[in-house]
């Protein structure tokens, strides 16, 4: 008797959690579409920059020259350390120096990245 009780508990609480999987999928649904709707009122309108506008072949120019930047800096962080684990070189201060550098701009080229060609 107290089997067939836990049983009922267990199929009512499984009913509950499958009625709201779909009843959530359906306000997600909804609420994806309005707000593509208001996403679409901001983007539908050209900016006009001016004289101050940058192309697109000269967004792609500097990142690419930003992203060459890195992997010369990640490829010197990574031999610096490098040299300081294997060799003994004391040269831990232009690891740090190299490295931060090496975060800074790869910070800098995602951000450019995304406000440049984030599909919107």
């Amino acid at each position: 008797m107290l089997l067939r009780s836990y049983y009922l508990v267990a199929i009512v609480l499984v009913t509950l959690l499958l009625s709201n999987i779909v009843f959530a999928s359906a306000d997600t649904a909804a609420s994806a579409d309005n707000a593509m709707d208001v996403i679409t009122e901001f983007t539908d309108k050209e900016i006009d920059l001016g004289p101050r506008a940058i192309s697109t072949e000269e967004k792609h120019t500097i990142l690419f020259i930003m992203g060459s930047t890195l992997l010369v800096l990640v490829l010197t962080t990574a031999i610096l350390g490098i040299s300081m684990a294997i060799y003994g070189k004391q040269v831990f201060m232009w690891h740090m120096i190299s490295a931060g550098l090496t975060v800074t701009l790869a910070l800098a080229h995602g951000v450019a990245a995304v406000v440049w060609f984030f599909p919107f």
